[in-house]
């Protein structure tokens, strides 16, 4: 399979956190884990310090689960023209059929009153277990909703196991 800037086009809602692209050394091991299948549903953070940037994302395509995160001693890495080519970049990743995950758990539940709708939200911190694992999800700093994620995720599990 042969990288392409064309996944910054196609895919762009999924690598991109505040309008801001991922470092392509980032797009290229999520483009390659998920075998060039377009992500139904996605979660994308980013977080930066004076000395680190570091991205981890999670897609939906199909029946998988696709995971990466990069770190850069850098700060603010972006796909950029600027600061695209940081050497010193760690990039790791992994992908999982959907039908693998054992159950979904809420570790924490965060409650608390919105006074302008005059109802209770929430969140919810949720957990995949797998056979080896457990897998936290984060919430999304960039596009994406937990919420939607996990619903579309749910979706998937539930088709496979029929």
């Amino acid at each position: 399979m042969r990288f392409s800037h064309d996944i910054y086009r196609t895919h762009r809602e999924h690598i991109t956190d505040h309008g801001i692209a991922a470092p392509t050394a980032f797009a290229v091991a999520l483009q390659s884990l998920a075998a060039g299948q377009p992500p139904n549903a996605s979660l994308m953070a980013r977080s930066s310090t004076a000395n680190e940037t570091t991205w981890k994302a999670f897609w939906l395509t199909g029946t998988n689960l696709v995971y990466a995160e990069a770190t850069a001693a850098h700060e603010d890495w972006n796909g950029g023209d600027d600061t695209d080519d940081v050497l010193d970049a760690t990039v790791t990743g992994w992908v999982r059929p959907v039908l693998d995950i054992r159950s979904f758990e809420i570790s924490g539940q965060k409650t608390w009153r919105d006074d302008v709708n005059r109802q209770s939200v929430g969140a919810s911190d949720w957990v995949l277990n797998f056979p080896d694992a457990k897998v936290p999800l984060f919430s999304p700093t960039g596009s994406g909703s937990l919420g939607d994620f996990v619903l579309s995720l749910r979706q998937a599990w539930i088709r496979e196991e029929q």
